[in-house]
């Protein structure tokens, strides 16, 4: 029971000092802080538009005939995707290139994703 209270003694302690009185050296920097200094902050931040930001990928979820044709073959070769049962297949095209990101359930109704690129690669599982 001793150690027991040494031990809970450690965590409630950190958690007073923790929490302590504000510091008042912390208010008078917050004070001395005009407006004039942050908007020349916000004015200093690059602009997005110039910084060639690539759009976001765009995901459509497509039916199980729409798979291509290589990632259909490339799941009946495979030893394990094989025996899953696929539950949604998704196709996402982010910039040039699809991939195609396929969720499989097993026999324990685990959920599996694979990511595929348009060739019928496995990129991830």
């Amino acid at each position: 029971m001793k150690n027991l209270i040494n031990l809970l003694t450690i965590p409630v302690m950190m958690f007073f000092f923790a929490c302590g009185p504000e510091n008042p050296a912390h208010d008078e920097i917050q004070s001395d802080l005009s407006s004039d200094t942050v908007a020349y902050y916000q004015e200093s931040l690059p602009d997005n538009s110039q910084m060639g930001e690539t759009p976001d990928p765009t995901e459509e979820t497509i039916s199980n005939e729409d798979i291509p044709q290589d990632i259909s073959e490339n799941i009946k070769k495979d030893e394990y995707l094989s025996t899953l049962t696929l539950d949604r297949a998704v196709k996402i095209k982010n910039n040039e290139q699809t991939y195609y990101e396929l969720t499989f359930q097993d026999e324990n109704n685990k959920i599996i994703a694979v990511i595929f690129d348009e060739r019928g690669n496995k990129l991830t599982i």
